[in-house]
């Protein structure tokens, strides 16, 4: 493996021939699923890899990633952070820095980052912090003083707007330290997906299917999706589809069961290939009363031209605007969930022009590209500060 791994090393070195592109980067992230929850981040990287950034990546112990990224030249070095506070990826890290001469440690979780400021004390490095969702960071929490807040954090790269504008709300110096970056994507992971038969999803041939797609959480406004139901009556073509973690359990059954439409649920828990059941419904819902970022699911729905439905939660605005890529609505209102349903019901025509407009939105202004191209901005942007300023904390 280690002779692997040098010789990975050194077939990197030959790609970089940019030189004004000699910035090097630990990135700090799991990696430990599948890889599709992970495919617009690890997409970006890989297009500023070609452009020769360095990358070392601190991953999980047994990612499925790790033989990947080793096969494209990337340097891995794997260790599970177990911990806030764990004494051996602190020295990890630091080891890291001071052996690869790194420049920038690029953090992807909370974990990640408070081990970093820890490790980087004194060492010229700049921290990059991730933040994925509204809310959770306040200035009087000691546990945001450690990591997205912390002084040795340069930069906080926020997925959305609504996300910057929010951290920028904690900031009492600096505010610029918040910065957008959106998560890109890639149009042809989309292309040649078959939806799942309605047979196998128990929904009649004829229905109008709403999907979503979400793991139970309160901020997800569950809840009141189910309750648009009860403003449904007699509409009894419309069948719900419900996918993730706890969309099966007692709770949400008991839910469904006040509602006029109770036999018009179909519910499932986690489900592998989730992109064609979603290819499957007439149009998708997001009904989040608080805490999005930037909603994968609302961009997948988009690339797979399905008409949205949204609410007004955190970034949604960013991706849904109203009559224009979608339909939004206000939080925690089912009556107005409602509405729209019954709004993209009552016209295929609609349902057409949001669906390609959505698709046209997405391609066009959340691209793997630009994405890549806004992270090497900001990669920059923080050599430079590091070669005009020798100060370390």
């Amino acid at each position: 493996m280690v002779k692997e791994i040098t010789i990975a090393r050194n077939l990197l070195l030959l790609r970089q021939t940019t030189p004004e592109m000699n910035i090097k980067t630990l990135v700090i992230s799991s990696f430990k699923g599948s890889g599709i929850s992970d495919r617009a981040q690890i997409a970006s990287m890989l297009k500023m890899h070609e452009n020769g950034v360095y990358f070392h990546i601190l991953l999980n112990e047994n990612s499925p990633k790790q033989r990947f990224f080793e096969e494209e030249g990337i340097a891995t070095t794997p260790y599970t952070i177990k911990s806030k506070i764990d004494k051996k990826a602190i020295q990890t890290i630091r080891d890291i820095v001071r052996t690869e001469k790194i420049d920038i440690i690029h953090c992807f979780n909370n974990n990640a980052t408070t081990n970093a400021v820890q490790a980087a004390k004194k060492l010229n490095v700049k921290i990059i912090s991730y933040r994925g969702f509204t809310g959770h960071v306040h200035w009087y929490k000691p546990s945001s003083l450690m990591n997205n807040l912390h002084p040795r954090v340069a930069r906080i790269a926020c997925v959305s707007n609504a996300v910057k504008n929010q951290v920028r709300s904690q900031l009492w110096r600096n505010k610029k330290k918040a910065v957008t970056i959106y998560k890109g994507h890639d149009k042809a992971w989309y292309e040649g997906i078959q939806p799942t038969s309605r047979d196998n999803l128990g929904v009649p041939d004829n229905a109008f299917l709403v999907g979503i797609v979400a793991n139970l959480r309160p901020m997800k406004g569950i809840k009141y999706l189910i309750s648009a139901a009860k403003h449904l009556n007699g509409h009894y073509d419309i069948h719900f589809l419900l996918i993730g973690r706890g969309m099966d359990s007692d709770k949400i059954k008991e839910l469904i069961n006040e509602t006029p439409l109770k036999d018009n649920f179909h519910t499932f828990g986690f489900r592998k290939d989730v992109l064609k059941d979603v290819a499957a419904c007439d149009i998708a819902v997001n009904s989040s009363i608080k805490g999005e970022g930037l909603s994968k699911t609302i961009i997948e729905a988009m690339s797979l031209k399905k008409p949205v439905v949204a609410t007004t939660a955190g970034g949604n605005p960013e991706l849904i605007i109203d009559h224009e890529t979608g339909l939004s609505v206000p939080i925690k209102d089912p009556e107005a969930i409602a509405d729209a349903i019954l709004e993209f019901k009552h016209s295929g025509e609609l349902r057409q022009k949001m669906a390609m407009a959505g698709y046209q939105y997405i391609i066009n202004h959340f691209t793997v590209e630009q994405t890549a191209q806004q992270t090497m901005d900001l990669y920059k942007e923080l050599k430079t500060e590091l070669e005009t300023s020798k100060k370390v904390i």
